[in-house]
């Protein structure tokens, strides 16, 4: 059976397995060490739960789990941050070289990335593509929506969800005491759409299944402006930055609960959770139907660590067949976690 209880999607492994979580409580007890504990002790440190005792080297000493947290997410946060600020900076990084680059290929991929000036603009861009696109709405609003906004939305998402599209939106934490926008919430999530608030800032973005996105124009200067982005490689990077944001926000079903409470019963079903967050980003995926490949494709990884983590879950909670995980996972209170 795995002792990992839960497995970040950031690059470090952030999960603590059995031992390291036994060994963390021993630490809090101060309770003898042993040698064959140096390497989940590295760990421990490394994330910030443990120090050592300059009096006493060989007895480390437990810190704050909750500033160790804080820490992490500072940490997470800023790399978010650094990847978006490199995004902004492609076209005109690339600018130059791409007038230094004779043929068609330089047009071709000039223009795959275009700036819209003004908000009929942008707005008629992602009109065209909602109608055409066979895929999901992914956006991220970083400020207040009116209410006239909020309702006409509604119907073009409805429509949307109706279509059998996927549809994901991550606001701001404030989002959760504005009436608009709670209303607008608890009537989306009823009709299949995941709804997620952050509590740290965000770009605004909007991806339209794998054919285009839509960022913000932060040297733009005065009104409404933004950049149309339909070139392969810097979507995949658009698309990376937000499931990074995604992962990073809570579920949200419309409620006003406080971030403290929500976050005080997020941890306390976490803290006995037997699925990772990949694996229930696997399960999520496969009760939407989607095939391994697409999966693989969605969450960066290949088919056969997806087929792994399925098996690894199946061995866990005691089934033979993914029809019986399929049915685990319908009746789960996991679904709740990120």
């Amino acid at each position: 059976m795995p002792e990992t209880a839960g497995k970040a999607e950031t690059g470090d492994d952030l999960a603590l397995s059995k031992r390291e979580q036994d060994l963390y409580k021993r630490v809090v007890q101060r309770k003898e060490i042993h040698p064959a504990d140096e390497k989940p002790l590295v760990k421990l440190r490394r994330l910030g739960l443990v120090t050592l005792d300059p009096q006493n080297p060989d007895q480390p000493v437990a810190l704050d789990p909750h500033q160790a947290q804080q820490r992490i997410f500072e940490r997470e946060h800023l790399k978010l941050v650094e990847t978006v600020t490199r995004l902004q900076q492609l076209p005109s990084v690339f600018d130059e070289l791409k007038r230094m680059t004779e043929g068609d290929r330089a047009q071709e991929d000039a223009a795959k990335i275009w700036r819209l000036s003004d908000a009929a603009l942008i707005n008629a861009s992602i009109v065209r593509a909602l109608d055409e696109t066979n895929g999901g709405l992914y956006s991220a609003q970083t400020g207040k929506r009116s209410p006239k906004i909020l309702e006409t939305s509604y119907d073009r998402d409805t429509e949307l969800l109706r279509r059998g599209l996927e549809m994901r939106t991550i606001y701001p934490e404030s989002a959760r005491t504005r009436a608009p926008e709670t209303e607008w919430a608890a009537r989306m999530s009823t009709l299949g759409a995941e709804i997620r608030t952050s509590p740290v800032p965000f770009p605004r973005m909007i991806i339209i299944g794998s054919e285009v996105a839509y960022i913000s124009d932060l040297d733009g200067g005065e009104g409404p402006s933004a950049w149309e982005v339909c070139h392969p490689g810097v979507l995949a990077w658009i698309r990376m930055v937000y499931q990074q944001y995604w992962d990073l926000a809570d579920p949200w079903y419309g409620g006003r609960a406080s971030r403290s409470s929500h976050r005080g019963q997020r941890e306390r079903l976490a803290a006995g959770a037997v699925t990772t967050r990949r694996q229930r980003s696997i399960l999520r995926a496969l009760a939407d139907g989607q095939d391994r490949r697409q999966i693989a494709k969605k969450l960066l990884v290949t088919e056969r660590t997806i087929s792994s983590e399925m098996a690894k879950l199946r061995t866990q909670i005691g089934v033979t067949t993914e029809f019986e995980l399929g049915a685990w996972w319908a009746t789960c209170d996991e679904r709740e976690l990120a």
